[in-house]
């Protein structure tokens, strides 16, 4: 927040800190996939520079049992074919803690709406987290996602809302 790092020393507390949540992980029992879970797609939102995010739902999702994919795309159109070719029921996007503030509404209620019509589920689910929505659940419907979260924590509770509608 102070800029006191660098980049380079950003980047590598952030892969030490991926290494350690995915190390607490690996001593907890593997978990058993739950059938009846929707089947999810974890990613940062293209062009974002941060994936810990997505990194910490994904790691909450596997000891939860959930059914899910985690990826980081390139651009909205690689995000868009991965969602024409394979059928998810939930697209959970992470934006970087890093922004606090909404910019570009149209500009991201058109790249959610660009997704939606990409899915080959017609009743795809978009869920955005982030600091941006951090006590500001009203912000789904301005941007056009189903809902939005300050982060991970309670991710799989949350899904299963979205999920059942």
């Amino acid at each position: 927040m102070r800029d006191a790092m660098s980049e380079a020393e950003v980047t590598m507390l952030l892969s030490r800190m991926q290494t350690w949540v995915r190390q607490l992980g690996q001593g907890e029992r593997v978990p058993r996939l739950r059938a009846d879970a929707p089947h999810v797609l974890v990613a940062p939102l293209p062009g974002e520079v941060h994936a810990l995010g997505a990194v910490l739902s994904t790691e909450w999702l596997w000891l939860s049992g959930w059914p899910h994919e985690f990826d980081i795309f390139a651009s909205d159109a690689a995000l868009c074919a991965r969602l024409a070719g394979a059928p998810h029921d939930v697209l959970e996007l992470s934006l970087s803690p890093a922004f606090h503030r909404l910019d570009e509404v149209e500009a991201l209620r058109r790249r959610l709406a660009g997704f939606r019509a990409a899915s080959c589920n017609r009743a795809l689910r978009i869920r955005l987290s982030g600091r941006l929505f951090a006590g500001q659940p009203w912000l789904a419907g301005l941007v056009g996602a189903d809902t939005v979260a300050g982060g991970c924590e309670g991710t799989d509770t949350a899904l299963w809302r979205l999920a059942a509608g």
